[in-house]
């Protein structure tokens, strides 16, 4: 009494060296399925705003096991790295998610979360007026590219953490300890304690730059030297800032691994920053995921909106309901192939941009932004409950970055300091970005 609606042949070398076969019976009781398949490789354009990295998805085996079930009911039986949802198994929920479309935001739910400040703009604000809005709007965490000195006299005492960027040239201060003691006692030093150090971050995203990537450990190095004479190696960490490119792996995130082409360079750093405690530095965007393939890679899925788990990892029975902890626990599985667990991750960028590109909308921007803000307090599938620290990028549009475009729009402001869409850092303060609310009253961000 049953028939065989559904068999598959394949075979996978990799794994088995041999032929399965995929059979689905459907019987008068109901559905029995045990199905094995492979993912084809899929090409992603994966990385961040500055590189982009081609890279092909290593084939999967995805072992799905589907229930008993009434004829006519209705259940998902497939799972796929992004476009079909998978309902979670019987007894088993996803954790409730805090979403913009929500209406409202617990204190269970916001956490801080720090803004990326850059100031390749010609109408930008006062360095001062900038502290100001980050004190105003709660924004507790602050990134600058570059030790500017208005910055950093401005920074005095607001109480704002700092991670701050070591651009270069690398190559000055990998090869002078006396230079790199000499860049800590004028940019760190010269504010400390009253400017709050966080992170340095030597480099961003230089680590496939030939001729570059090998000074970055050496700097890093230096720096930290002169920070620990300082006495200062505790409070203040020294890491890099990598594009996502880094990753060879990362889908299903459990067999997240670095690629081989980057691995002689980042070998030794992440040695480095297990050593020292320091986290790794990762720039994050599922933007560019969903903007490079979006018929695999759901919008839903890469702004937190989706109503059910997409992905469920084959190798550890994990769900995930986003890209963002997908791409963040792939990273964490990369650190645990190499020994290094014990190392952190830091979202050093992440962000979506609002003009000038595909599905770069003010409110798909909005969505993602302030589903970010309370979602990273709750942690990943492999790390629940372990706030992912995060820095949106960024603060404001501006109209220097180069190429014109994309680039140009992913701010949180414009340089007049109007929001381009409300969003809330934390709830308690309900320091809300609304610029409705700010013409009517008037109210002066500059303090």
């Amino acid at each position: 009494n049953s028939k065989i609606i559904e068999v598959n042949e394949w075979a996978h070398e990799e794994m088995f060296g041999m032929g399965r076969v995929a059979v689905r019976k459907v019987t008068r009781k109901g559905i029995a399925a045990f199905s094995i398949f492979w993912i084809p490789p899929i090409k992603l354009e994966l990385g961040s705003r500055a590189s982009r990295t081609q890279c092909y998805l290593r084939r999967s085996l995805v072992a799905v096991y589907v229930r008993w079930q009434s004829v006519g009911e209705e259940r998902p039986h497939s799972s796929s790295i992004h476009g079909l949802h998978r309902a979670a198994p019987p007894g088993r929920h996803p954790a409730p998610t805090c979403r913009a479309t929500d209406g409202n935001y617990s204190n269970r739910c916001a956490q801080p979360v720090g803004v990326c400040y850059g100031w390749l703009g010609n109408n930008l604000p006062s360095a001062w007026e900038v502290v100001g809005m980050y004190r105003s709007h709660n924004i507790r965490r602050m990134r600058i590219y570059y030790p500017g000195q208005q910055i950093l006299q401005a920074l005095r005492g607001s109480n704002i953490d700092l991670l701050l960027d070591f651009p270069g040239p690398l190559r000055d201060l990998a090869q002078s300890p006396a230079a790199a003691s000499d860049w800590v006692r004028d940019n760190v030093l010269a504010y400390w304690p009253d400017v709050r150090f966080r992170y340095i971050a030597v480099g961003n995203e230089v680590i496939f730059d030939k001729g570059v990537a090998q000074y970055i450990l050496p700097a890093m190095r230096n720096i930290y030297q002169a920070l620990a004479a300082a006495g200062l190696r505790d409070q203040i960490k020294v890491s890099t800032s990598v594009q996502y490119g880094v990753m060879g792996e990362s889908y299903p995130p459990s067999i997240g691994e670095f690629s081989s082409q980057v691995w002689p360079v980042m070998g030794p750093i992440v040695e480095f920053l297990r050593s020292t405690g320091a986290p790794l530095l990762v720039n994050v965007y599922p933007y560019f995921s969903h903007a490079g393939d979006p018929q695999n890679v759901d919008l839903d899925y890469a702004q937190f909106t989706a109503p059910d788990i997409v992905v469920v990892d084959g190798y550890n029975g994990l769900e995930y309901q986003n890209l963002f902890d997908a791409m963040v626990d792939a990273v964490y599985a990369a650190l645990d192939r190499v020994g290094a667990g014990s190392v952190d991750v830091v979202v050093s960028e992440t962000g979506w941009p609002s003009a000038g590109g595909f599905a770069a909308t003010v409110e798909n921007a909005r969505i993602y932004n302030t589903n970010l803000v309370p979602h990273v307090g709750k942690g990943t599938p492999r790390k629940p409950g372990k706030a992912v620290e995060a820095y949106i990028f960024a603060m404001f549009n501006e109209n220097q970055k180069q190429p014109p475009g994309i680039e140009n729009n992913w701010g949180l402001f414009y340089p007049n300091k109007t929001p381009v869409y409300p969003i809330t850092f934390a709830a308690s303060s309900m320091a809300t970005i609304n610029s409705t609310e700010q013409r009517r009253e008037g109210l002066d961000l500059a303090m």
